[in-house]
């Protein structure tokens, strides 16, 4: 409930909800804009894909900027020492702005899904789609916190974001093998299918499981680090 206050009074929670809505905005200005369809024109398996592209492509620039702003700010004012009053533990620390910040999100992925069906009166893909970007934007939350809680600075960790995505699209494009890299990347197979699976109208889809399990990997990994480095943690904000 603290850091969902502090989330709400900073407006900080309201921007995480509005980078929902700006790929929104992006997946529809890059049909008309690149693929020169007209509005009317747009169905709505097309304008979900795009979007759904604008979450793999864009969304390391776009929901990476708040998560690491909180966490190098707590660094840099020394606000641990507040956390610590409060019996805070360096785990208790992440897990807490991981959920936090998931649930702002979430609300904006909601928000969006609901929008793109009640305009197209139609909810067929309504929980695919949701799920979708759910889990992409998820995974970028807790690699973008887990960064800013290693390296304290905002651009050492959004640098170093940056390069961690790039490293997996190249290793990904040597070997198949390395999928795991870029588990998310709009080039892997899984990317390619959605929109057939978007307009075959199915209620569920096996990936979406796949991309839970590897979510659930990722955040355990980061939960172990967050404990391993407990004091890093002290070191930046004391």
């Amino acid at each position: 409930m603290l850091e969902f206050k502090i989330l709400k009074n900073s407006k900080n929670g309201i921007m995480l909800i509005g980078s929902s809505i700006l790929c929104f905005i992006l997946g529809f200005i890059l049909l008309v804009s690149l693929d020169g369809y007209s509005p009317s024109e747009i169905s709505i398996y097309q304008l979900q894909y795009s979007i759904y592209t604008v979450y793999t492509q864009f969304g390391f620039f776009i929901f990476t900027i708040i998560p690491m702003t909180l966490v190098s700010n707590d660094y840099k004012e020394k606000n641990i020492i507040f956390y610590k009053t409060l019996n805070y533990s360096s785990l208790q620390y992440v897990l807490n702005k991981i959920v936090s910040i998931g649930l702002y999100i979430t609300i904006g992925n909601f928000l969006l899904s609901l929008i793109i069906s009640t305009i197209y009166i139609s909810f067929n893909n309504f929980f695919i789609f949701f799920m979708k970007i759910q889990n992409i934007s998820i995974f970028i939350i807790i690699i973008s916190v887990s960064l800013a809680y290693l390296l304290s600075n905002f651009i050492k960790s959004f640098c170093s974001c940056f390069a961690l995505w790039i490293v997996g699209i190249v290793l990904s494009t040597i070997s198949e093998k390395f999928f795991l890299f870029a588990f998310y990347d709009a080039t892997l197979q899984r990317h390619l299918n959605l929109q057939n699976i978007l307009e075959s109208n199915v209620l569920f889809d096996l990936s979406i499981l796949s991309e839970i399990l590897y979510n659930g990997v990722v955040f355990c990994i980061v939960l172990f680090l967050a404990i391993i480095f407990k004091k890093r943690w002290m070191k930046n904000g004391i």
